[in-house]
C-alpha cells in the first residue's frame, strides 16, 4: 500500500470507492447516508488542482482517498473513504497522516464534521488529535447545519478540528 497525491485519471475511481466504503453504515444509525452521492466531479477537480487529493493505491488500484477543500487557513476535510474490501488495515489512518503532514506550513487547522459516536468517526479522529470544536467559524457550521437538515441527528453531528502549529 502507498499514499500518494491524486492524479486525474484516479478521479474516475473515487466515486466506487466511495460508495463502497459507505456499506460500513449499513446497520448504524447513519444506515440513510448510504443513499447519498458521492462527492461531484467538480470537488474532485478544486481538490487536484489545490493539492489536497490523495489515494491509497494497492497494486496499481486506487483502494481508498482523502479529498479536502482549502477554507483560507483552514483545510476542510470533504471525505476519507477506503473500500470495503480494505477497511480496517490502516488505510484511513494513513491518509489522515499524510494529510496531516502535507498541511502541516499551509494551513493552521484541519477541520471535518462527523458523528460523534461511531468508531470510525469521532473516536478515531480523537485519535489522531482531532477534538471537538463547540464554536467554528460559519462555513463549517453551515455544514453542520446542511448535514442535519438532511437527516443527520444533530445530538451526534459535530466539528472536529486540529490545530497544526
Amino acid at each position: 500500500m502507498a499514499i500518494r497525491p491524486a492524479e486525474h485519471a484516479d478521479i474516475r475511481e473515487l466515486a466506487a470507492i466511495e460508495l463502497s466504503a459507505s456499506e460500513l453504515f449499513r446497520g448504524t444509525v447513519m444506515e440513510f447516508a448510504m443513499d447519498d452521492p458521492p462527492l461531484d466531479r467538480a470537488t474532485l477537480e478544486r481538490a487536484l488542482l489545490c493539492s489536497t487529493l490523495w489515494v491509497a493505491e494497492h497494486e496499481g488500484e486506487c483502494a481508498g482517498f482523502l479529498c479536502a477543500t482549502p477554507l483560507e487557513r483552514l483545510l476542510y476535510i470533504d471525505e476519507l473513504a477506503v473500500a470495503s474490501e480494505y477497511q480496517g488495515h490502516g488505510l484511513g489512518r494513513a491518509l489522515m497522516e499524510t494529510g496531516i503532514k502535507e498541511a502541516r506550513g499551509r494551513f493552521d487547522r484541519i477541520a471535518l464534521t462527523t458523528d460523534r459516536e461511531l468508531a470510525w468517526n469521532g473516536p478515531f479522529y480523537a485519535r489522531l488529535g482531532f477534538e471537538e470544536w463547540p464554536s467554528p467559524p460559519a462555513a463549517i457550521t453551515a455544514e453542520l447545519e446542511e448535514e442535519i437538515a438532511h437527516g443527520f441527528d444533530a445530538g451526534r453531528r459535530c466539528a472536529m478540528q486540529l490545530g497544526l502549529s
